[in-house]
């Protein structure tokens, strides 16, 4: 779907989601920062990287 369309912002927070769930954050990450590139005033995936990001925090944390 991102192939045919570079612009489907839903597209890209379905990847991010699919990347969430596979515990694969720095790809859901890019994904979720695409989709504020291209939509700037959705809040939800904004929310969304804001609980990635102290997902981030804490995995740093519990390596060290």
């Amino acid at each position: 779907r991102i192939a045919r369309n570079p612009k489907d912002a839903l597209a890209y927070e379905a990847l991010g989601d699919f990347y969430m769930e596979s515990g694969n954050l720095s790809d859901a990450k890019a994904c979720y920062r695409q989709v504020i590139k291209l939509l700037p005033l959705n809040r939800e995936v904004k929310e969304k990287v804001r609980r990635l990001e102290r997902l981030l925090v804490q995995k740093e944390k519990s390596r060290s």
